[in-house]
């Protein structure tokens, strides 16, 4: 087995990180924002959050601010100021390239871990065929913090695969940012908050751990033979006949 590295740096002097979190739906960054704020008070340090729920259960944004300090550090608002986010965790590319989102972020500051892939959103109610512009998304991110400040993985597609369902995303991308030395607190005291969270325990600890791992050995972890990457590359049908005896296929498949 591989072995995994601490990257994560301290958090010295009178500094204080903020730490900003998008996605859609039922609010999976919330867990995350109460998972590292409880992370950094077992650690020592002080720290303060911020969610912004709106239209969680119709697809709505979820944002989520948390602020990070030394113990002795008075942190008066939990709400991150215009520029001065540290991380951005873009749990959901919709909602991280959202004018709220972006208008915290900051050019030279920011890092900015970002899940590519996308959930549907409120605009396929009424619009089945609606597409969501990615490129264009990931360039707002990409121009605000600057092209070496963004990293990029399809967490949600990976998630599905490696424990069957995208609610570990968000869990993932913690683990994947924290690997790559952007979250100042010590990984037993995440751990430690996982545990006291007390939901999904075992998962959510083995999700953070792959989601270092991803981060540690990107080349090896991105060559594994993924079902997900093999689905994206199949040729899209170019008949109905076709199209058909594909999902037959499937649907027999999934019946088994």
């Amino acid at each position: 087995m591989k072995q995994l590295y601490l990257f994560a740096r301290s958090l010295n002097g009178p500094i204080t990180r903020n730490f900003t979190g998008g996605d859609q739906g039922l609010g999976g960054v919330i867990t995350v924002e109460q998972i590292l704020a409880t992370a950094a008070h077992r650690a020592g340090l002080s720290a303060s959050g911020l969610s912004i729920t709106g239209l969680s259960q119709k697809y709505g944004a979820v944002s989520s601010h948390v602020r990070i300090g030394p113990a002795d550090t008075s942190i008066f608002s939990p709400r991150i100021p215009w520029g001065e986010a540290d991380i951005l965790l873009g749990c959901d590319l919709v909602s991280s390239s959202g004018r709220e989102s972006l208008s915290t972020l900051g050019q030279g500051r920011t890092s900015a871990v970002v899940n590519v892939d996308t959930a549907p959103t409120a605009e396929f109610v009424h619009d089945r065929n609606a597409k969501v512009p990615k490129a264009e998304m990931m360039q707002s991110i990409s121009d605000t913090v600057g092209l070496d400040k963004i990293h990029c993985i399809e967490a949600t597609s990976y998630a599905r695969e490696l424990f069957g369902d995208s609610i570990e995303t968000n869990i993932f991308l913690v683990g994947y940012a924290f690997q790559l030395g952007l979250i100042p607190i010590r990984s037993a005291a995440i751990i430690e908050a996982i545990e006291l969270n007390g939901q999904d325990v075992v998962g959510n600890l083995r999700t953070f751990a792959c989601g270092r791992f991803a981060a540690a050995f990107p080349q090896e972890f991105a060559s594994k033979k993924w079902h997900w990457k093999r689905d994206v590359e199949r040729a899209r049908p170019t008949s109905f006949q076709e199209r058909f005896d594909r999902l037959f296929n499937e649907l027999v498949a999934y019946q088994n």
